[in-house]
């Protein structure tokens, strides 16, 4: 079994009691693997602050399209006052000494961000503390905000425009997009086991992106494996470290680095939480995305999985002995099915605990999908696991 295969099942093991519905997405240098879990792999999912790793590749993309320059004071296109001498390099590594949030930011509220208009930003900006630059390192979604807005003015073209341009059309991402625009139906997120609405975000560079899982596998491999992506030069870019925070860590244009060897990020919203893992030196890489906010662990699993054999990772039961199908053995506890010559389900596999997991085919009548070697070529179905009633 190849090591995307295991792991996502491992993974989907792992998180199923974690909320509503879930993805995971694994990949290698081969291809990746997908299972969704209460949901299809077309829905649509919030990824929070992932966006960040957008945002800066798109950063870098206009940089290595000789648009802009890393050292470019945001002043040229934004009304910041005695902040314009902050550059987009300082923006996009959390080291322009912008607040976490801007200054009027109400937590807490049930929209907080629906106040922060391009014009609303701009005044933030204007009267948030002038830092001695270059700053050290903190983290500032305010930051990068800004740094969305400034792209958009940067190039003339809107941010969400942009991100279909330059991210999802060569990543062949087509239901990826800002909030609403997105191209999928977005699931009903959840905090305390309660429905929420979504945040209003009028500026969408710091957590505005909504995707779906197998959008995210394309996204994943590119990320994993850049040289094989036509955004090759702009995610290696934005991959590298541009400011040191310690020995340990560093930040990439809108990536965490570190400890060596590691990269990615996690994102939060009203009702979404999400976790994107890369270990380099294995090339390995995992997805969570999971439409409750108080899905917690996540960043955990991820690394536990990128650092240990799957049948190690907490909370693994090892498989079940396998029942036959009809045609096919049974997978493991944690498939889906047990398919036959055509991939329908003809029995169920025991799922840890003793109930079982049995999905119900997509339209082609596959309720399992195989290795995507090519980032760029159609993508098979996903593995479909019911959610747990």
């Amino acid at each position: 079994m190849s090591w995307t295969r295991q792991a996502a099942d491992t993974l989907a093991a792992a998180t199923a009691d974690r909320a509503p519905a879930a993805a995971v997405i694994t990949a290698d240098a081969d291809g990746t693997e997908v299972v969704t879990i209460g949901c299809s792999p077309g829905d649509g999912f919030e990824i929070g602050s992932i966006t960040k790793t957008l945002t800066g590749i798109l950063l870098a993309d206009t940089v290595t399209n000789g648009h802009v320059r890393l050292d470019d004071p945001v002043g040229r296109w934004l009304d910041a006052g005695e902040n314009g001498g902050i550059t987009l390099a300082q923006l996009a590594t959390h080291t322009s000494g912008l607040p976490r949030l801007s200054p009027s930011h109400v937590a807490g509220t049930p929209d907080p961000y629906a106040f922060l208009t391009a014009e609303a930003a701009l005044h933030e900006l204007r009267i948030s503390p002038h830092p001695r630059l270059p700053a050290e390192h903190e983290y500032s979604n305010f930051g990068f905000q800004i740094l969305g807005l400034a792209l958009e003015r940067a190039t003339g073209t809107p941010f969400a425009v942009l991100l279909s341009q330059r991210i999802n059309t060569p990543l062949a991402m087509p239901h990826t997009g800002v909030g609403n625009a997105a191209q999928a139906p977005l699931l009903q997120g959840h905090r305390a086991g309660e429905a929420v609405r979504p945040w209003t975000r009028h500026l969408a560079g710091a957590g505005g992106v909504v995707t779906t899982a197998d959008d995210m596998a394309r996204y994943l491999y590119a990320c994993l494996v850049p040289a094989r992506s036509p955004l090759g030069p702009a995610i290696e870019l934005a991959q590298q470290p541009h400011h040191h925070i310690d020995q340990l860590r560093s930040v990439g244009l809108g990536w965490a680095l570190g400890p060596p060897g590691y990269l990615g990020y996690s994102g939060g919203t009203s009702g979404f939480r999400s976790m994107l893992g890369i270990k380099t030196t294995d090339q390995h890489a995992a997805v969570i995305l999971a439409n409750a906010a108080d899905a917690r662990g996540l960043a955990a699993l991820v690394k536990s999985l990128l650092d240990d054999d799957p049948h190690t990772l907490i909370g693994f039961h090892r498989p079940a002995p396998p029942r036959p199908g009809r045609g096919k053995a049974c997978r493991a506890a944690t498939a889906a099915c047990c398919p036959d010559d055509r991939g329908r389900c003809t029995a169920t596999a025991a799922r840890p605990g003793g109930r079982a997991w049995a999905s119900s085919p997509d339209a082609s009548g596959v309720s399992w999908r195989g290795r995507t070697p090519a980032p760029n070529g159609p993508q098979p179905p996903a593995r479909i696991i019911p959610a747990r009633r």
